[in-house]
């Protein structure tokens, strides 16, 4: 089944260095602050893409007024994180976009943020590079750098969390995979792969695209000189028994997909009831998310073994002028 969009606003510019995609849903009260730092730092030849991911209310006349160079697309449908973003890639391939940033719209964006990216992906055989996602209310102290994954025992390492922002983090580090609400990603390398799996919906897409293209030969890095502060749980709170249902579905989904089976039917259990036990105790958890967490763990162990990517079902329907002024 084709994924149908329609373009509200068509990108005025070249994207010759690129392209930023920001996919919305509902709350706009980000978006304008986001874009005014996009471009006060943004250089030229990157266009902007905004993806309205199915909003009842779709963006308001104030945004498009505001900001006029902006692409605007409405999708038909409401494909979550990966869907929206595969969508805005989509649009980005069609109008030559050698490299494609990811952006959450609850963000803010630093000098130098897209220079320091595309310098990584300039060295040969580097595919992604993340920014360093800091508190919006706290921007020396980092929310997350990186993520790794020990394939021999489905351990994991978030790297800097909550830790100063300081040189230990400058410059460039390889790791398994970066985070969603700021990274970059050569283009051909995101078509390559098929873009996002879709059926993830809400958490882990991105740690999955960057394994994936991990094991295709590409390097993943942060970028220690790009820095995006991120208010985070803007989309979805993290309380909330959907986001419980995806954190442990998706995750379980993750390891199925990149670990060998012995590993994970070893370790997969333990590592799921560990997390459980995390929901149970903590204060002020409700029993719907802890439902929601059994759940997600019954998905996780009966479905989602292969994945989901195709760019080639996305179809774009211009508007015209009409759908633009609205």
């Amino acid at each position: 089944m084709k994924t149908t969009a329609e373009i509200i606003r068509p990108a005025p510019g070249a994207a010759r260095r690129g392209a930023v995609i920001i996919v919305v849903y509902e709350k706009y009260h980000d978006l304008a602050e986001c874009l005014d730092s996009l471009y006060k730092h943004l250089p030229e030849g990157v266009a902007v893409i905004i993806v309205d991911n199915a909003s009842s209310q779709p963006i308001g006349e104030q945004i498009a007024r505001r900001f006029p160079s902006v692409a605007v697309i409405r999708a038909r449908t409401n494909g979550g994180y990966a869907g929206g973003n595969n969508i805005g890639a989509s649009y980005a391939l069609s109008i030559g976009a050698p490299k494609l940033y990811f952006l959450n719209d609850d963000t803010i964006v630093s000098p130098g943020f897209w220079e320091a990216c595309e310098r990584e992906l300039e060295r040969e055989g580097c595919a992604i590079a993340g920014s360093l996602l800091v508190h919006h209310a706290r921007p020396r102290i980092l929310q997350i750098a990186g993520w790794d994954l020990d394939r021999s025992n489905l351990c994991e390492h978030f790297r800097g969390v909550d830790q100063a922002l300081d040189e230990a983090f400058r410059g460039r580090h390889a790791c398994d995979a970066v985070f969603g609400a700021g990274f970059m990603m050569r283009a051909e390398v995101f078509a390559s792969l098929g873009g996002f799996d879709e059926r993830y919906f809400h958490l882990s897409e991105e740690l999955d695209l960057c394994l994936a293209a991990r094991d295709a030969g590409w390097e993943v890095v942060y970028a220690g000189g790009s820095v995006v502060r991120h208010k985070g749980g803007a989309s979805l709170a993290h309380t909330a028994p959907r986001y419980v249902y995806y954190l442990f579905r998706n995750r379980l989904w993750l390891w199925r997909r990149f670990v060998p089976k012995s590993v994970f039917w070893r370790y997969a259990p333990r590592r799921a009831g560990r997390m459980l036990w995390n929901q149970v105790k903590t204060p002020g958890r409700s029993w719907r998310a802890v439902m929601a967490a059994c759940g997600g763990i019954i998905a996780g162990f009966l479905s989602g073994r292969k994945p989901a990517r195709s760019l080639k079902d996305i179809r774009f329907i211009n508007t015209g002028k009409a759908a633009r002024d609205s």
